[in-house]
């Protein structure tokens, strides 16, 4: 048992596309600017506005760093409106619940007569990979068609439908269409907005202790590929969870300790590429257990219309992918803001 566990795990850090940077990913920038894509919530959890760059403080590892750019979005007179991309995992979700992600969508396409303010595409995740169904359109009417068109179904996985085996196939399969979406979102100009409908997939949060050292580096590789590839293209990733408030497995603290980055191979963990992981530390919505599944959707889209552009200038890493946390904090109370978690430095020179 223990040497089918520990070949499972291998063939996960293995998997192409997910130890390895993606071929489709750009390089690492030698360019030390970066724009953070800011929201700020009330208590309430809705946008504002109106905010000037002198209300925000923003630190680099604790340490005040100059804001170098600042524009406030409110709007999509203020410049092209952000991409959304709803992406249905078949994979992690329940049949049933898959059905009522259909009817949420249903509503949400349905609001304005069907006249959507961002242009939007659907992707669909089944155990083929993911499926870019529609070019951005701001037809809501045309695209619940294509929806109501897809193919629906009850998947089945190759190794096992049960236990640990079926959620080691899950993993992989989730991770690989993961890259596929952000690959070819990264090829597409502006900012893009990816609303992942799921409950995530598997952590397996004991099985980073039976890897190898290259595993373990490949792991970390992996969260530093990811990590910056959200940055340059532009990319923020909000998880909504279908689930439900009564038939929800998962609770916030189950992923929260991998949120704000890990500095090492030797503190890496399959946490660290989960879905939740991933959202938060792009500056996404992480959700946990709404019944209203089209008011979610909805209030993320908000989001994406109400927000500030914040430039910095990187630090240089004393060595190769030093981590470092931002901290954003503006000076108005019992405000909330959600803007990337970290980044990777480089040594000066790269």
């Amino acid at each position: 048992m223990k040497a089918r566990y520990a070949l499972c795990i291998l063939s996960i850090c293995l998997a192409p596309g997910f130890a390895q940077p993606s071929r489709a990913a750009a390089p690492y920038s030698s360019s030390r600017s970066l724009t953070l894509d800011v929201t700020v919530l009330d208590k309430a959890g809705k946008p504002v506005s109106g905010l000037q760059q002198s209300d925000f403080t923003l630190l680099d590892n604790k340490r005040k760093t100059p804001i170098l750019s600042f524009q406030a979005v409110n709007g999509v007179s203020s410049g092209p409106p952000v991409e959304v991309v709803l992406v249905i995992d078949e994979i992690n979700t329940p049949f049933l619940r898959v059905a009522r992600i259909r009817d949420a969508l249903g509503k949400l396409f349905s609001q304005d007569n069907g006249k959507l303010t961002n242009p939007t595409s659907v992707v669909l995740v089944t155990d083929s990979g993911a499926e870019h169904r529609t070019p951005p359109i701001q037809d809501g009417a045309a695209l619940l068609a294509d929806v109501n068109a897809a193919d629906f179904g009850l998947r089945i996985f190759k190794k096992s439908e049960l236990g640990f085996y079926g959620a080691e196939d899950q993993q992989q399969i989730s991770i690989q269409s993961f890259t596929q979406v952000l690959d070819y979102e990264s090829s597409r100009p502006g900012r893009k907005l990816i609303v992942w409908i799921s409950p995530g997939w598997p952590l397996f949060p004991a099985a980073a202790a039976i890897l190898s050292e290259k595993e373990l580096q490949g792991l970390f590789d992996a969260v530093v590929t990811y990590t910056g590839q959200l940055q340059r293209a532009e990319i923020t990733l909000d998880e909504v969870d279908p689930s439900g408030a009564q038939e929800n497995e998962v609770r916030l603290s189950d992923f929260e300790q991998y949120f704000h980055g890990v500095k090492g191979p030797n503190q890496v963990g399959f946490g660290d590429v989960g879905l939740q992981a991933l959202a938060y530390r792009s500056g996404g919505r992480v959700s946990v257990g709404d019944n209203d599944i089209a008011s979610q959707l909805a209030t993320c889209i908000g989001d994406a219309n109400s927000y500030y552009r914040i430039g910095m200038e990187r630090l240089p890493g004393d060595g190769p992918n030093e981590l470092h946390t931002l901290d954003l904090k503006v000076d108005k109370p019992r405000l909330t803001v959600r803007t990337q978690a970290a980044y990777y430095a480089q040594p000066a020179g790269r």
